[in-house]
């Protein structure tokens, strides 16, 4: 069938490929990328424990999403913390630019929100002063202190030994330096980098007019945390997925209507391992999908789909049943790949990691109707 239909297209087989010829040849190198990256990992104490906890499967949203990683609400965070039982430490951060200069000019840092226990589930140690911990990260804080990264330390102070309890001006609030983090930790994925880390709790003063603490539609935050002793991430996800109504109906925004409700209340949180998500969120994919242009997976379906291109007994087939035959959902390559024709099929094992972070490509309508 696909013989008889590619020879009697020429002009679209050409197209084809060449198309899928250089879709493949890109997802080569990037998977090539990904296994070299894939040797590495960040330096924290075993990352193999490390998981978070997210919605899965998220089809859709709605509200203000403000960070590269806006898996969950403050609200969200709020009821995880009281409810999930299968992570020892469970902590959220998010990212954040900062203005380092004043009197008008702009100098930016790359900063991140933390919460209390941010550091102390990662099992980072300072080489210099003291990391934030619960007591920087309090209801109705003030500006205290904040960590700087190594690579900051060296590029702003000098790698100045003496940094301790000098001040870092951000967005014009006047912070004291108390630590510094060790060399190679960047951040929780490969790739990123980070500056300076301030507390969560901070947010009302460094954002007045848009305190994400008390707005319950403000996806800004991502979990991070530890698995118990004995408990796998298999019966971490029964068990939060088993407090998810609870979590949600504490937790509806208060400007959804009805249907946003109805959608909201539909979400399932699950926990998952963040060893095998790391490699996307390094490169700032979610998925990484064999490269096929939509028009021509449309295009394809719906010709592939065609009575025609059947032979004649499956042609009087499908005429006495009235029907076409069923759309082809992916072609298989010779090397055992996958081309999504009607939806994405071709997926990395990769996390949340855009959050993104966290919404999954909606499916392409199949061209076959």
């Amino acid at each position: 069938m696909l013989c008889g239909f590619f020879a009697s297209s020429p002009g679209f087989t050409l197209v084809a490929v060449l198309t899928l010829s250089l879709g493949i040849g890109a997802n080569t190198a990037i998977f090539q990328l990904i296994d070299s990256i894939r040797l590495r990992t960040i330096p924290v104490k075993s990352p193999q424990e490390l998981g978070t906890i997210r919605i899965a499967d998220r089809h859709w949203g709605s509200g203000q999403f403000s960070s590269q990683y806006s898996q969950l609400t403050f609200a969200m965070w709020e009821q995880i913390r009281k409810r999930q039982e299968g992570f020892a430490e469970i902590a959220v951060w998010s990212d954040q630019r900062f203005n380092l200069a004043t009197g008008g000019e702009v100098r930016k840092a790359k900063g991140i929100r933390v919460s209390g226990d941010f550091f102390h589930v990662l099992g980072v140690e300072p080489i210099l002063g003291r990391l934030l911990g619960p007591a920087d990260d309090q209801p109705g804080c003030g500006i205290s202190g904040a960590s700087i990264s190594y690579a900051f330390w060296q590029r702003n102070f000098d790698g100045d030994p003496s940094v301790i309890g000098k001040r870092l001006a951000l967005d014009g609030n006047s912070f004291q330096v108390i630590g510094v983090t060790p060399p190679g930790f960047n951040g929780i994925s490969i790739g990123d980098t980070f500056d300076v880390a301030v507390p969560i709790c901070v947010e009302p003063i460094l954002s007045p007019r848009n305190n994400r603490l008390t707005r319950r539609h403000a996806w800004w935050l991502a979990a991070i945390g530890r698995l118990k002793p004995g408990w796998t991430m298999t019966r971490a996800n029964a068990q939060v997925l088993a407090v998810t109504p609870a979590i949600l109906q504490e937790t509806i925004p208060t400007v959804y209507d009805a249907e946003a409700t109805k959608k909201y209340l539909e979400y399932k949180l699950g926990a998952f391992s963040r060893q095998h998500r790391i490699f996307g969120v390094a490169l700032g994919f979610r998925d990484f999908p064999v490269v096929a242009p939509g028009n021509l997976r449309t295009g394809l379906a719906h010709r592939l789909c065609q009575p025609r291109e059947l032979d004649a007994r499956a042609r009087q087939c499908a005429r006495a049943a009235n029907h076409h035959p069923p759309c082809p959902r992916s072609l298989t390559m010779a090397n055992g790949s996958r081309i999504a024709l009607g939806k994405p099929v071709a997926r990395s094992s990769r996390v949340d990691l855009r959050t993104v972070f966290g919404f999954r490509d909606k499916p392409h309508a199949c061209g076959c109707h």
